[in-house]
């Protein structure tokens, strides 16, 4: 029996990382593992950024070096292996709610839960989020975004929907 894919959704939360093995490179569209800390959720579209171990690739003012024992409640096995992983902001995917569905049953990824981020990291994450709003080289349309994954908009959206 398949179980029902809210089951799955309610799964998803922030400050979980998720392994997926079949992410598309969005510059290159290739396929390739990688490691994705769950932001928020709004209106079916599931945000998170998209973690690195090479800090070269990342724009230093807006990366948030994360060690192993900034992640609590590890499963394991073969993940985060090495000593650091890097969060650039500007580094994030958005997933519609099918996709993530279809990434979740897909047997061969499977999108495994691999750790939670630390409290304390997870508010190094979200000053860095609000430091990043003033960063000239941030397109508007990114900070947007990642004010809306990593922030805490919930509250704000629900004021401007009048929803109460």
């Amino acid at each position: 029996m398949d179980l029902p894919d809210q089951i799955f959704l309610n799964q998803i939360k922030p400050k979980n990382l998720y392994f997926d093995k079949k992410s598309k490179e969005s510059t290159t569209n290739e396929i390739k593992p990688k490691y994705k800390l769950a932001g928020n959720c709004i209106l079916e579209q599931y945000y998170f950024n998209i973690l690195t171990t090479d800090l070269d690739a990342c724009k230093k003012a807006v990366t948030l070096c994360i060690k192993q024992n900034d992640w609590e409640n590890k499963i394991k096995g073969p993940y985060l292996r090495e000593s650091a992983s890097y969060c650039d902001l500007t580094k994030y995917e958005l997933l519609d709610k099918s996709i993530l569905i279809t990434k979740i049953r897909d047997k061969t990824n499977g999108f495994p839960y691999i750790a939670k981020l630390c409290g304390a990291k997870y508010k190094e994450l979200q000053k860095l989020q609000k430091q990043m709003v003033k960063h000239p080289r941030i397109t508007k349309e990114a900070k947007d975004v990642i004010k809306r994954g990593v922030g805490n908009v919930i509250d704000d959206l629900m004021v401007k929907l009048d929803i109460k």
